[in-house]
């Protein structure tokens, strides 16, 4: 016997029928090659994320910083039992993870670095060296650190294998704006249109490192205050009696060729906070190349050093730098160096001590309070 199904008799059992209990998800009808999906609501009707999507964030970033953390006291329990532990003199091979860590001047670190950046290993000798410094970020008060280090310098050896900043600049005159681009490179000059790409949205922030202007926009470069942030110039860092310092810290004043050629060529230096460890930061700097002369890195890590040593807080518990690392990827080495050699070790605590209660209050605007665990 042969069954044969009656497409009316469908139809019309279809449209009787109660609707089944269990439906298709809309993400199993996509076209074909359409691959995306539906977004489906994990929070309440706000549309934020759900406790538990933003608690497993918590959970996660709190297990890094707790394994950070670990790492750091390890470290420091480490350096403490092993300081003054040092090798016989007639041991020629030995482990040094069971000695107090060499420090090294830094023409023998570079010299040692050099031997591996041969053509032969890993043929490196034009990569940029940096030094990784340590920043100290204790205070007299336990449970409250110095949230991190911003300023500015001018190397005496300026690092010209690499690309210089890009800075915009706002003037009326047309003959500066014209120089300001074509001769000196500038991303860009102009006047109010310049602020009004900025406040539509014209120039992205990865397209501009900073901005000068001349005093004439003070009051209208405020439109783009919230857009421009620390990139923002103002009368207090602008330049002072007429005079651009040598730190290129004037961005508001009359000669706006000097101030864009200043800028261009400054190094800006940003420690970066270690996350679960608010006692240090990281500070990053490139010194030069490999290559390049002994005495012109050292003319320019003594650069950088001086920068730090004036532009650290008062209430900086102790010496600004705990130690520095001399680096040169891909090279794994690792030297330490000679924090006696750089006239660190002898740092003046003094001017800790005479800060006054009142500098002290306003300095703590700027600190983040942890509390102890």
């Amino acid at each position: 016997m042969k069954f044969v199904l009656n497409p009316v008799h469908l139809l019309r059992w279809l449209a009787t029928s109660p609707p089944p209990r269990c439906c298709l998800h809309t993400s199993a009808a996509l076209l074909k090659g359409n691959t995306r999906r539906l977004q489906v609501r994990s929070g309440a009707a706000s549309g934020g994320a759900s406790s538990k999507v933003t608690s497993r964030r918590e959970m996660v970033a709190q297990m890094k910083a707790d394994a950070s953390r670990a790492r750091w006291e390890s470290e420091q329990a480490a350096a403490a039992r092993l300081q003054g532990v040092r090798p016989p003199s007639n041991l020629n091979v030995y482990f040094a993870s069971s000695f107090e860590p060499k420090r090294w001047p830094l023409a023998e670190a570079v010299a040692s670095l050099r031997e591996a950046a041969a053509p032969e290993m890993f043929n490196c000798l034009e990569n940029p060296l940096y030094a990784k410094v340590i920043l100290n970020c204790r205070t007299k008060k336990a449970t409250k650190f110095i949230s991190k280090l911003e300023t500015s310098t001018t190397l005496p050896h300026q690092l010209d294998f690499l690309p210089k900043r890009r800075i915009i600049v706002l003037t009326n005159d047309t003959a500066t704006a014209e120089q300001c681009v074509s001769e000196l490179g500038a991303a860009a000059a102009g006047g109010l249109d310049i602020i009004d790409r900025l406040a539509t949205g014209g120039f992205h922030w990865d397209e501009y490192d900073d901005v000068v202007a001349h005093p004439d926009f003070s009051e209208s470069v405020l439109r783009v205050r919230k857009i421009l942030q620390n990139r923002l110039p103002t009368a207090k860092n602008g330049e002072q009696g007429g005079h651009i310092p040598l730190c290129t810290e004037g961005r508001v004043g009359e000669d706006l060729v000097a101030m864009l050629k200043a800028q261009q060529i400054c190094v800006l230096l940003n420690s970066t906070p270690v996350d679960g460890v608010p006692e240090i930061n990281e500070l990053r700097l490139v010194l030069g190349q490999l290559s390049w002369e002994d005495g012109r890195l050292q003319d320019n890590l003594c650069c950088y050093l001086e920068a730090v040593e004036k532009a650290k807080s008062n209430r900086v518990h102790g010496n600004a730098i705990d130690r520095i690392d001399l680096i040169c990827p891909p090279i794994d080495e690792v030297f330490l160096l000679d924090a006696t050699l750089l006239g660190l070790e002898n740092a003046k605590e003094a001017k800790g001590d005479k800060v006054e209660e009142g500098a002290e209050e306003e300095e703590e605007e700027g600190e983040e309070n942890y509390a102890s665990s």
